[in-house]
């Protein structure tokens, strides 16, 4: 009797199962990790045919017996679909949960993942969002936690934008797709061992974003999903999808391309087009997507709502990186390539200024501020990593030009969202991540958009990365043990259990405003 029930308690480890509001699923087991996942649960219906271009729905049957929870599933339609090592299908609406192993009757805190990707591509199968480390981190600190990574519908089937669509209050379906997963979340993590007043929702990039619109999602309305967020490289001043015209034009372009044009109702129409045809739509479109203001789920501007405090006024941390503007100018940076654009002179900084900007209608005294405020002087400007002026190939102004663009489009967002936070009385804590990268990247990089995501997520072993972010099958312990310190920091800083983020044991500064909040620079020790 006691060799069956030994034999039993082995097999429950290592084919864990958890029973759910429509049925039980079986996940995997890691010992190395002590980490349970249960992985491509859907919280939707799948959204094709008639759910096409609709809201998501939520699942309203139940299943018999046990289904496998045990392998990654397809990413969403996306594009550049053909350079990402896995499938990718329009039943995508699945999330993955890292559960904490011997911790299945406890109420732990939730931590949920929203990926990046400029809305156009990301998932939660990407290997780099696989969130096994946070949880044992969690664990070793004795502050166990869960770890949710969930999809959500991208470009023109989660972004579209058009008359016809918001007409119908079919806008921003890839934030209503969020949304709904918060949902689920709320009626079944209890089953995980997770405690529903005790989400935080994380996202770095357009996921920062997307987290910034939940904040703002219906005036701020509080539905009670989460308690806490986190926004790395965006936020809710990174809510900010194409132009008015630039959706038009997107719009019209697809309808030629599938014949719905002339359809007496377009939507209906693009919901009968074949995949393929839709997808080749899409994909030779302007690419630009991202959520817009329906008047519903973002009603106004976000900078307005942002303002007059009207944003959900729960504890934040947002940070952003000291070079974000490498990535925004021209440079392939994360391949070490040379940019694709030169900046040469004024004129090519002018127009950068320009075109960074929703309504570029600068006075020449505005530019001329502006000019002033960001002097040719390389070393002041991005990247940090990169001592003189560069060569012309990138172009004698291209440290102004990547300083301005990171300023522009992350750092000058984050620096607003905190002062208003705190403006408002609402916790806030900062951070600058300022390590240059812990492969082979080129000092011309610096410490740019998305390197902070391999510390923060903990993934020693360099799960998803080639050179030159690692050298060919290297990890942290390889190269230097103090990256290896610093990941095991920033993951433990980036979640903390407790209702606030814990006081930090690094030197901490003021946010810019009147109030007295904590800001961090992370660097390796």
């Amino acid at each position: 009797q006691v060799l069956a029930f030994d034999v039993k308690r082995i097999a429950e480890q290592n084919h864990p199962t958890v029973t759910i509001k429509n049925g039980t699923y079986i996940g995997t087991h890691n010992s190395h990790y002590s980490v349970n996942s249960f992985l491509g649960i859907p919280f939707s219906q799948p959204p094709i045919g008639d759910l096409r271009l609709a809201h998501p729905v939520s699942l309203n049957t139940s299943f018999s017996g046990t289904r496998n929870a045990t392998e990654l599933q397809p990413a969403c339609i996306q594009f550049a679909a053909a350079t990402i090592d896995r499938p990718i299908s329009e039943d995508c609406l699945t999330l993955n949960i890292y559960q904490p192993s011997g911790f299945e009757h406890e109420d732990l805190p939730v931590l949920v993942w929203i990926y990046g990707g400029g809305y156009i591509q990301g998932s939660n199968s990407d290997p780099r969002y696989n969130l096994t480390f946070i949880v044992n981190n969690s664990i070793k600190a004795k502050k166990p936690i869960i770890a949710i990574a969930i999809n959500y519908r991208l470009n023109g089937f989660g972004f579209l934008g058009g008359p016809a669509l918001r007409d119908q209050g079919l806008a921003n379906l890839g934030l209503r797709d969020q949304r709904l997963a918060l949902h689920w979340i709320q009626e079944n993590i209890k089953s995980f061992g997770g405690d529903a007043s005790k989400v935080t929702i994380w996202g770095q990039s357009a996921g920062a974003g997307s987290v910034g619109a939940q904040l703002l999602a219906y005036g701020g309305r509080n539905d009670s999903l989460f308690r806490g967020a986190i926004t790395d490289s965006g936020g809710p001043l990174g809510v900010q999808g194409p132009s008015n015209a630039t959706q038009l034009s997107t719009w019209n372009h697809i309808l030629n391309s599938t014949g719905c044009a002339e359809s007496s109702d377009p939507v209906v129409c693009l919901r009968g087009v074949s995949l393929d045809k839709l997808i080749s739509a899409v994909n030779s479109s302007s690419l630009s997507f991202g959520p817009v203001y329906d008047g519903d789920f973002l009603p106004t501007y976000n900078s307005a709502q942002v303002s007059s405090g009207d944003f959900l006024k729960v504890p934040l941390i947002t940070g952003s990186n000291t070079d974000e503007g490498t990535e925004f100018v021209g440079s392939a940076s994360y391949i070490g390539a040379l940019p694709a654009v030169s900046y040469p002179d004024e004129a090519s900084f002018l127009q950068v200024v320009n075109s960074s900007l929703v309504n570029p209608a600068l006075t020449q005294n505005a530019l001329a501020v502006i000019s002033a405020l960001y002097p040719d002087i390389p070393a002041i400007g991005a990247p940090h990593t990169h001592i003189g002026r560069l060569n012309s190939t990138f172009g004698s102004q291209y440290a102004r030009v990547a300083s301005f663009s990171g300023d522009a489009k992350i750092i000058a967002g984050r620096r607003f969202t905190a002062q208003q936070w705190a403006k408002h009385g609402v916790p806030v804590y900062s951070y600058r991540f300022n390590q240059w990268p812990i492969g082979g990247l080129p000092d011309t990089t610096g410490t740019t958009h998305f390197t902070e995501i391999p510390l923060v997520m903990d993934d020693e072993p360099g799960n998803g990365y080639k050179a030159p972010w690692y050298p060919a099958g290297s990890e942290y312990s390889g190269m230097d043990a103090n990256f290896t310190a610093l990941a095991h920091l920033m993951s433990k800083y980036f979640f903390i259990p407790g209702s606030r983020a814990n006081k930090p044991s690094v030197e901490s500064t003021k946010i810019e405003t009147d109030l007295p909040r904590s800001h961090v620079d992370l660097i390796r020790p």
